[in-house]
Order: C-alpha cells, then structure tokens, then sequence
C-alpha cells in the first residue's frame, strides 16, 4: 500500500517526496474533504498523512471520515516549525481512551 500526504507547505511536500511519499498541496477545506475522500475510495492508498495546519481546518470532519473508515490509517503530522498544538498527543489520548493524564 501507497502513502500519500496534503499538506499546506511546499517544504513538507518535498520533505516527503524525498522519502518517496507523493503528495498535494491544498489551499481549502473544500479541496482537502474532497481530496481525503478521492484517496480512501484508491484502495492502492493505506496511509493519508495531513499537516497540522491543514488538519485543523476541519478537524471534524476528519474525525469523522477516521471513525468510519476502516481500510485507511489517517494520522496528523507537524510542519516543520513543529507542533502548534504543544497537548496533542496528551488530548488524543485522552479522547481515544478517556483517561486523564
């Protein structure tokens, strides 16, 4: 199975283009729904790797297409500035698991 990353910064797309993962800069959260969408119907397609500042645009929906989606990993990675969210992995799993750390 392929990877394939959206994110919003030119150097992360070449980043992961130099580790072989193809990938697509989107600008909206309109072409972002509909570009998650397109790749989870591929079934070449395993992991979808979004940016963080692509992620929060509509990290609803997100949660969402994850939830229902069994057959693709969906996982959120930083630009390369890092996490903007200092408390994201601590807030995942508390909402995953609904423990308090």
């Amino acid at each position: 199975m392929k990877s394939f990353c959206l994110c919003k910064k030119y150097e992360t797309l070449i980043s992961l283009r130099l580790a072989g993962i193809a990938g697509k800069e989107i600008g909206s959260k309109d072409e972002l729904i509909s570009e998650i969408h397109r790749l989870i119907k591929d079934s070449t397609y395993g992991l979808i790797i979004i940016s963080e500042d692509i992620f929060i645009l509509a990290e609803e929906e997100i949660m969402e297409i994850k939830l229902k989606n069994k057959d693709n990993l969906i996982i959120r990675i930083p630009e390369p500035s890092g996490f903007k969210e200092k408390d994201y992995i601590i807030r995942y799993i508390r909402e995953s698991i609904g423990i308090k750390l």
